[in-house]
């Protein structure tokens, strides 16, 4: 296990997050790191900007066509990894509303 999952796992821990949200979070984070370790300039997901966080989002919602719940897990975990694993500021990700939702 590498040392960013055990810490983002300690922290998840920490926070009492249940254990299936732990496994969808942990999820998701290694599907971020994959997504771009097929990249021509791999780099590991603590490394990468919120330009690049934004795409992944944005191909998760337009080319993978998941559902919304799905991508605002992704969403969620990727804020717990950078804001609370990390300690980093946190970012603005725009995930569009929940389709059918009023603004």
């Amino acid at each position: 296990m590498s040392e960013l999952r055990a810490k983002m796992i300690e922290q998840m821990q920490l926070h009492r997050k249940a254990p299936g949200t732990q496994v969808q979070y942990v999820r998701a984070i290694a599907d971020l790191a994959r997504y771009y370790w097929r990249a021509p300039n791999w780099r590991a997901p603590d490394q990468l900007s919120p330009q690049e966080i934004r795409a992944y989002l944005h191909h998760l919602l337009t080319e993978r066509q998941l559902a919304w719940s799905s991508c605002n897990v992704a969403a969620a975990a990727i804020h717990f990894f950078y804001v609370d694993t990390l300690g980093r500021t946190p970012m603005e990700l725009n995930l569009p509303p929940r389709p059918g939702q009023k603004q």
